[in-house]
């Protein structure tokens, strides 16, 4: 799923994945929360998250930067680590979407 999040010609040493992407993956598996109660884990969140994740001077995460995101958004979401990671590994993949012109 990390690396569908990625950019398709990343080479296979180095995948990364930007801000859009993280919060796209986080929308997808349904981890942006909709209600708007004192807990809710919303897009700024992940925002922050990816920030605190990411190497200073960076753009982009590693896969590692983006397991030790997971584990800060399961604590956002107050659930253990392994059901986040569960969670996100069980999703169906990135949503393609196009415009159709009429």
């Amino acid at each position: 799923l990390f690396r569908s999040g990625a950019p398709p010609a990343a080479p296979a040493a180095r995948v990364e994945m930007d801000s859009s992407r993280f919060l796209k993956l986080c929308r997808e598996c349904k981890l942006i929360d909709a209600t708007g109660g004192k807990s809710t884990f919303n897009a700024a969140r992940a925002d922050l998250i990816f920030a605190k994740v990411k190497a200073q001077g960076h753009s982009k995460i590693t896969f590692e930067e983006f397991t030790r995101a997971l584990d800060l958004v399961a604590t956002e979401r107050g659930m253990p680590a392994e059901d986040m990671r569960s969670l996100v590994m069980n999703a169906d993949g990135p949503l393609l979407t196009r415009l159709v012109h009429a």
